[in-house]
């Protein structure tokens, strides 16, 4: 509320290690909302460490559906085939 004001509140946050997401909406928005839902998925070593991966909010707003994706993928020219592979 300090930041932001009362006119929002915190519909969801998810966090994996250091990838965080937090979705903020209008009050007055709120009864609207419905279907929250939030995932992660760890994509480090061996596909359970978490320092590579992403994470997931996804709700309905009256009839329109929205999904917000944070992720950290693997770095550098040689981390292509990897950063693919981790998004398909």
């Amino acid at each position: 509320e300090e930041t932001l004001g009362e006119k929002y509140v915190m519909l969801q946050s998810v966090s994996l290690q250091a990838t965080h997401l937090v979705i903020f909406i209008s009050k007055r928005l709120s009864p609207l909302v419905s279907n929250v839902a939030f995932d992660t998925i760890a994509t480090g070593f061996k596909n359970m460490v978490g320092n590579k991966g992403a994470v997931k909010i996804s709700f309905s707003l009256a009839d329109k559906s929205f999904m917000f994706i944070n992720c950290h993928l693997h770095s550098g020219l040689n981390g292509v085939g990897k950063r693919n592979h981790d998004v398909a």
